[in-house]
């Protein structure tokens, strides 16, 4: 009967109805109070909501596995659903979410099927390479380790047609350090390129020394014998051999891919204070880890704000400042989920960034993981990183910072002296 009353209340207003309803209610048998009225409204708004989800998970369907081979459709026309956040609005930010939920939204490359890659025949002849820079023993050795950790991930991957380099970037200077100069022949040893590049500290400014070899990184936008390279922080490390990203179709125009800065202001969202985006919503990337085709001009367009300050706070500009102000502010840049930008703060449960993430945290999706959760294992004191790796990371990912621990003991135990 409630169904039929319901019906009747739809049809209230059309006077070809109004006997019948006339002789319902002096019957009493549909009573229309207020109650009735705001449960018609209710069920109006589900019932469209309803509606709405199924038409968008029709309309934007996901490409089918042709797309995933190359041979026809542009990955870049694929949405996901209108009823995730809104940066699913252009071919750059497709993975890009402000959402608490950001760690469900996403998914790694290889297992969005939204993502297109270049099938491998199509990399015949094309030279790429993973590149790192150091600026202290400290960051070579953790460097070292990163690159032993990604040659054992690639080691199952057979032979493949292009050609690939493990590049380490580094200032001429810094090998008058005796243990600087010996890590360094260990690299080559390693299998690893040497690139000696010119110092940009002089471009610094502030009195802050941490990001002032962060420019450092630049460099590797002139390495032009190169078709792509992935550009990593030395103070993280691969959990998955990265080659697909090799593979990866960039939007047209687009030379720089990189991840959401997830933990950055809300939720890796910020409002544009510079004159080109001001006032607009920008993705935030981070630099910790980069996708770069390079090219000369592209290094010039990062060049020119070596040294600048911040338009509102004064401060200086450094490396993932330099990428939002140039790239992300114009819509320039490929975001990547967050997965390839992985902080270990995400997983200390004394972290505000812990509780947030914690709804649909994956530790098996993580790509690459950078140390920041209050400084680095060779900055804090052997009781600091006990307490840290003892008790307050999580324990489902604690085995891998130990096993990263077991690495520097054997590869460098000289300069690196970490206890976990």
């Amino acid at each position: 009967m409630f169904w039929v009353c319901l019906l009747i209340y739809w049809l209230k207003g059309n006077p070809k109805y109004a006997a019948a309803l006339e002789e319902m209610n002096s019957k009493k048998i549909c009573q229309f109070g207020p109650w009735f009225k705001f449960l018609f409204l209710a069920l109006a708004i589900i019932a469209v909501a309803v509606l709405m989800f199924v038409w968008s998970n029709l309309r934007f369907r996901e490409p089918g596995t042709k797309s995933n081979r190359g041979q026809s459709q542009n990955p870049l026309d694929y949405r996901k659903p209108w009823i995730l956040p809104f940066a699913h609005s252009s071919a750059t930010k497709r993975v890009a979410s402000p959402s608490d939920f950001i760690n469900c939204v996403h998914q790694p490359l290889v297992q969005d099927r939204g993502a297109v890659f270049k099938p491998q025949s199509e990399l015949s002849g094309k030279r790429f390479a993973y590149v790192w820079y150091a600026s202290s023993p400290q960051y070579l050795c953790s460097a070292l380790v990163a690159l032993k950790i990604l040659q054992n991930h690639r080691s199952k991957l057979g032979p493949l047609p292009y050609e690939l380099d493990y590049v380490l970037m580094f200032v001429d200077s810094t090998l008058t350090d005796k243990a600087f100069a010996n890590l360094t022949e260990k690299w080559e040893y390693e299998g690893g390129v040497l690139q000696n590049v010119t110092s940009l500290a002089k471009f610094a400014k502030g009195k802050s020394t941490f990001y002032k070899p962060t420019y450092q990184k630049f460099h590797a936008f002139q390495l032009i014998k190169y078709d792509r390279l992935i550009l990593m922080d030395s103070d993280g490390f691969t959990m998955h051999q990265l080659d697909h990203l090799f593979q990866l179709e960039f939007p047209p125009g687009i030379q720089l891919a990189a991840p959401q800065g997830y933990w950055f202001r809300d939720k890796g969202v910020v409002i544009g204070s510079d004159p080109k985006c001001r006032g607009e919503t920008v993705v935030a990337v981070t630099t910790v880890m980069m996708v770069v085709e390079p090219s000369l001009q592209l290094y010039y367009r990062v060049r020119r704000h070596f040294g600048s300050l911040k338009i509102d706070t004064g401060k200086p500009n450094f490396d993932m400042d330099i990428v939002n102000k140039e790239f992300s502010c114009g819509d320039e840049v490929l975001i990547l989920p967050k997965h390839y930008g992985t902080i270990d703060s995400e997983y200390n449960e004394m972290e505000p960034l812990s509780s947030i993430t914690e709804v649909c945290r994956n530790q098996a999706n993580i790509q690459f993981l950078h140390f920041t959760s209050r400084g680095k294992p060779w900055t804090r004191t052997g009781g600091e990183n006990r307490v840290m790796y003892k008790q307050e990371i999580l324990k489902e990912i604690r085995p891998i910072f130990h096993e990263w621990a077991l690495k520097v003991r054997h590869i460098c135990p000289e300069t690196i002296q970490v206890d976990m």
